[in-house]
């Protein structure tokens, strides 16, 4: 069974992303498509690069501007047992709101975020056999730490149980929620979420009617025909045409596709320009609904594209994308900056995925709970920026509902998506 969260953004200085413990997810049978040929291979050999060690970071902030904030609050968090008021270790801490901030507890319950955005924050708190606490804390003191205790209350039940499809086969993926509980489905369809006494969990699926548990198996009906919505043209152009190999294949796997289709269970931003505050709400507005936002970003320079318009759809929902640019000097291509992510072993939409390519990506990250799916090799470094992490595609759940960030957009393109497995691994992220 897939676990309920992994700490997507990767480490600080060790930069890799370990590999998720749950079993391979299934993934719809792929059409044939024409491989296009790679980017040209030099036969020079590339001389190592020595990169300086980067100095540690206390922690993991973004705006949305995709820049770290200097001049903001810290905010001093301790997670809580109410009956002993004990701290506790290993709790998952994130911050969401003008920016998004993550960490773990150490041996007294304690983290220290920032500096974040000055605003308002939600400040949520996991704990292994716990229900998840969620607290409300406003910033508006530059440069000054905010202290923050939250109690985190014992599980008083499990909900346990399978969720299948109308043929009985067992469906990985679904989104399992109840109240601040959420967690997904593993590979045999298996689902574990700790709950309160009372109440029944939302289950959904993107291409599935949703349904209601209280424990127990669940069947989920397929939808007919399930819909995927494109909210602008990427860089410049249409989404008609920039992806249309993409859409033609999703048309074959039997989805409707459109463009700014307000009845989609699934809504696509490719490298916006720009993005207007109400299209944000509604977007976050669609994910606490239970649909799927899958957002592809690009390198920060990129031409017609602005990190702050894709952060201002994002960061609202615990996801960032950086302003920065990914190179790898020891890259088999003639550029280091095309780019060929190590796959996440295991996680959601890379089951059968073995290579990707990606030129000039940007790395991506994301409070808990959520998975990321692939991520930059070792000898990957990033310009541009000042974080350290290499994640370049991640998805994280919110409620029932969930959010996709890919640091490429280019990947995608026609131009592009027949290289290696990267038509397979859309059609994963899409489909999943």
């Amino acid at each position: 069974m897939m676990p309920a969260y992994t700490w997507a953004a990767g480490f600080r200085q060790a930069g890799l992303l370990a590999a998720l413990t749950a079993a391979t997810i299934g993934c719809v049978p792929q059409p044939s498509v024409p491989v296009l040929p790679g980017p040209e291979v030099t036969s020079t050999p590339v001389p190592a690069r020595t990169n300086p060690t980067p100095p540690p970071e206390p922690d993991r902030t973004i705006n949305k501007e995709g820049q770290y904030p200097l001049g903001g609050a810290r905010l001093h968090v301790v997670a809580r047992d109410p009956a002993n008021r004990a701290g506790l270790p290993g709790a998952k801490i994130s911050v969401i709101g003008p920016g998004v901030g993550f960490d773990t507890s150490n041996s007294a319950g304690e983290a220290t975020i920032g500096p974040l955005p000055l605003g308002t924050y939600d400040v949520r708190v996991e704990s292994a056999g716990r229900l998840p606490a969620v607290q409300t804390k406003v910033l508006d003191v530059a440069r000054q730490r905010f202290d923050l205790t939250i109690d985190v209350l014992p599980a008083e039940r499990t909900l346990t149980g399978k969720v299948r499809d109308s043929s009985g086969r067992p469906l990985a993926g679904a989104r399992i929620a109840l109240g601040q509980s959420w967690t997904t489905s593993g590979a045999d369809g298996a689902f574990s979420l700790p709950a309160a006494a009372t109440g029944e969990a939302d289950v959904r699926k993107t291409g599935y009617q949703s349904a209601r548990t209280a424990g127990g198996d669940v069947t989920l009906a397929a939808e007919a025909p399930p819909r995927i919505s494109f909210e602008n043209g990427p860089l410049g152009t249409s989404a008609a045409s920039a992806f249309s190999t993409m859409r033609a294949h999703l048309g074959l796997a039997g989805w409707t596709v459109a463009d700014g289709d307000a009845t989609a269970q699934v809504r696509v931003w490719a490298a916006p320009q720009d993005v207007s505050q109400p299209q944000a709400a509604a977007a976050k507005a669609f994910v606490a609904s239970g649909g799927k936002l899958v957002v592809l970003g690009e390198w920060g320079g990129a031409a017609g594209y602005s990190p702050t318009a894709t952060n201002r759809l994002l960061v609202p929902l615990g996801v960032s994308v950086e302003a920065n640019l990914v190179r790898d000097p020891s890259s088999q291509h003639a550029k280091p900056e095309w780019l060929s992510p190590v796959i996440t072993a295991g996680a959601p939409g890379t089951a059968g995925i073995t290579a990707l390519t990606m030129l000039g990506a940007a790395t991506v990250q994301a409070a808990p709970p959520s998975f990321g799916m692939a991520s930059a090799p070792a000898t990957g470094y990033r310009v541009q920026a000042a974080e350290y992490d290499r994640v370049v595609a991640v998805m994280r759940q919110v409620g029932s509902g969930l959010a996709v960030a890919i640091g490429d957009t280019s990947a995608f393109l026609d131009s592009d998506i027949g290289r290696a497995d990267n038509l397979s691994f859309i059609r994963n992220v899409l489909l999943w």
